[in-house]
């Protein structure tokens, strides 16, 4: 079996890099770009070219929408609302849109194949969807059955929950090989282990780390306040407290199947311990050791040799050595911290008589959070998670978590039985989950910024195998392919293709084939219905024609247009012109090679000269049997009419746009078309498409060659 250690770390390490230097970047720039219409207009093109990137990436390569979303998910989790994006938090404007990309390239790789994947129910989902349906509908309308109107804080509050079966269900669907859980092992280990050194430098008081953190994760507090606790960028040291411990419990997993290296297990398990103690919160504390137990509990091997941790783990606890002091100081005379005692108050006088009366049965409302009557706090907060579940839906929801945990730990208990990477997620699922059981009778912990995220993310890995469920290897198939079709007796044989371009400038050209179409077909919607509408009253017949041309390897599609001519006649004429000027004869008339045609409507002479008539085409490009920029489709019976020569320009996908519409359209013949269809093949490259592009506007404005 190939480890995780023997793999090239060059992806995942890349998309670390990229999310790094992305949220630095922003985080620097926003601070640097101060206010002004050059400022906004600055950050609307930076925001512009960053979603454009993204959607590109993941309409592409869905899977990668996993990936960003994770690796900087311990970075923008933690700060507010309305901070950096207006409204939202930006790992949820992130999930929204990787969600949007992701979607976009499903839509167009099933308008390619015309199929969707089979939904397969896995266990786990009846249960999940239970408690989802409770956590936000039956929490809305009980609280209308009761007469009263929900506000938009108890519809906000039921969001999350939203938000973690929206990843559920995009894990599910794009992580399916191995070497993608893989990637996904070490993109929640070392962001963790990121985390970890933020908490530790922020115990210490570093200045540069304490001003960034009061800057964008935790505006309301000073300095002072920062340096008690390690509420890094996640903004709590109990959202910390609880990634590190999940981390550290993938880690354990992984290293037990030996999927990781030994330097790797030593380094990554050496931050995540030091930051879990410089959290300095009791709580993190506390499901560090209830995870630790339950490990011993899973691997025996662990148990004959714990003690050899023991002297390590308390070298390294000495970097916790500031939080942990501070939080002694906090203690009351009987020893229980002073935050416990006022978590006891917040119970006793505000929570639990509202669950009072039989409240508890049908649940309070959607949102915990009360106001505070006190001056030097804003709110209180329910920190209890099982109190929390009846606050919210009652009996109900307390059942369907119990159902729901029921179902989980079946799940973790299947997937634990396999030696590999989905093998090691499993069995972390069970472990953390059961942590999540034992630990939410103090907090609720799996809405918390990142808990239930890194949660849900591991249950939709470890949902995928259960017995009878064969597991995908990873890359592509291979094999044999097969040949193109053959367009007719007597056609010369192609000559080999060019020189493939690279991955990259494929990957870019489709990116930004899928982007553009979409957003032309958004931004023109309203015109293709005017013309749609002009077309059908001008003469009878279908709004569009469908023709079938020639693409990419001589393979047939169907192309759109709108319909320019009434229905009916004969294309003899056509065919006889092509042949002229294949033959090379001048059938140029009045300075157009185009046939005056009887049978072009008024409303189709003036779409051909605007060329107005092949904007259905961008469905085409979305489909993927065009381009935006290479050599026009002919038609299914002119590809055998040209000389063998011309046979390069079937090695190329047919654009919407190219050199023979901006140097002359109908003004040129036939063999002009081909001749610079080979041009275009030999300096075909971003640079030139993107030239073309920018020439078809002004040449279509003016009408250049048309008629």
């Amino acid at each position: 079996m190939v480890t995780l250690a023997q793999r090239g770390r060059g992806g995942p390490a890349a998309t670390l890099v990229a999310a790094g230097v992305a949220t630095v970047a922003l985080a620097l720039g926003a601070t640097r770009l101060g206010s002004g219409a050059a400022a906004t207009l600055l950050e609307v093109v930076l925001l512009g070219l960053i979603v454009g990137a993204v959607l590109v990436a993941t309409a592409l390569r869905p899977v990668s929408a996993v990936y960003l979303y994770v690796a900087t998910l311990p970075f923008l989790a933690g700060i507010d609302r309305s901070t950096l994006i207006p409204l939202v938090r930006p790992n949820e404007a992130v999930l929204a849109l990787v969600l949007v990309g992701a979607t976009t390239g499903w839509i167009v790789r099933w308008t390619r194949t015309g199929t969707l994947p089979r939904p397969v129910l896995y266990p786990v989902d009846p249960p999940l969807a239970a408690f989802v349906v409770l956590a936000t509908v039956w929490p809305v309308a009980s609280e209308m059955l009761r007469g009263l109107t929900p506000t938009g804080a108890d519809l906000a509050a039921t969001l999350p929950m939203v938000k973690l079966a929206a990843l559920y269900l995009l894990v599910r669907v794009t992580v399916r090989e191995r070497r993608q859980i893989e990637t996904l092992i070490r993109l929640i280990i070392w962001p963790a282990a990121t985390v970890s050194v933020i908490a530790v430098l922020q115990t210490l008081g570093v200045t540069p780390v304490l001003q960034v953190l009061q800057t964008w994760w935790g505006s309301q507090d000073s300095p002072a306040d920062l340096q008690e606790r390690g509420t890094t960028t996640l903004g709590s040291p109990l959202a910390t407290g609880d990634v590190l411990v999940i981390a550290a419990v993938i880690l354990v997993c992984c290293a037990v199947r030996g999927l990781l290296g030994r330097r790797e297990r030593i380094v990554a398990g050496a931050l995540l311990v030091t930051g879990i103690v410089a959290t300095g919160q009791v709580t993190a504390w506390i499901s560090a050791a209830v995870a630790a137990a339950f490990l011993l509990a899973a691997f025996p091997r662990l148990r004959r040799g714990w003690w050899r941790v023991l002297v390590p783990l308390a070298v390294l606890a000495t970097a916790g050595i500031p939080a942990l002091a501070a939080r002694l100081q906090e203690t009351s005379s009987s020893g229980v911290p002073v935050s416990w005692l006022t978590r006891w108050d917040n119970l006793s006088h505000f929570y639990l008589p509202a669950l009072g009366d039989f409240h508890f049965l049908l649940g309070v409302r959607p949102n915990s959070v009360l106001p505070a009557p006190e001056t030097w706090r804003d709110v209180i907060y329910l920190e209890s998670g099982y109190l929390e579940l009846l606050w919210i839906g009652g009996i109900p929801l307390l059942l369907g978590f119990v159902w729901l945990s029921w179902a989980v730990l079946r799940t973790a208990r299947d997937a634990a039985a396999g030696p590999d990477a989905r093998g090691a997620l499993g069995q972390a699922l069970g472990i953390s989950w059961w942590t999540l059981i034992v630990v939410s009778v103090l907090d609720a912990h799996l809405t918390l910024r990142g808990t239930g995220d890194l949660l849900f993310v591991l249950l939709a890995v470890a949902a995928g195998v259960y017995p009878g469920r064969a597991l995908t290897t990873a890359g592509p198939a291979t094999g044999p392919t097969p040949a193109a079709p053959g367009t007719g007796a007597g056609e010369d044989p192609a000559p080999p293709p060019p020189r493939s371009p690279s991955a990259t400038a494929t990957a870019l050209r489709r990116g930004t084939d899928v982007v553009v179409a979409s957003l032309a077909l958004v931004v023109l919607a309203v015109p293709l219905l005017v013309i749609a509408a002009a077309v059908r009253l001008s003469s009878p017949g279908p709004v569009l024609m469908r023709q079938r041309r020639v693409g990419l390897d001589r393979r047939s599609f169907v192309l759109l247009k709108f319909r320019t001519m009434r229905t009916g006649g004969s294309d003899a004429a056509l065919r006889e012109l092509i042949a002229a000027e294949l033959r090379g004869e001048d059938t140029r008339v009045d300075g157009s090679t185009k046939l005056a045609d009887p049978r072009i409507t008024r409303v189709g002479g003036a779409l051909r000269r605007s060329s107005l008539d092949e904007l259905p085409q961008l469905v085409n490009v979305l489909h993927g049997d065009m381009t935006l920029v290479g050599p026009r489709p002919c038609l299914e019976w002119e590809a055998p009419m040209f000389p063998a020569e011309y046979a390069g320009r079937f090695s190329v996908l047919p654009g919407l746009t190219g050199l023979w519409q901006v140097e002359g359209r109908s003004t040129l013949g036939t063999l002009d078309m081909l001749r610079l269809d080979l041009d275009y093949l030999h300096g075909r490259g971003l640079r030139q498409d993107l030239g073309i592009l920018l020439r078809t506007v002004p040449v279509l404005i003016r009408g250049e060659g048309a008629r």
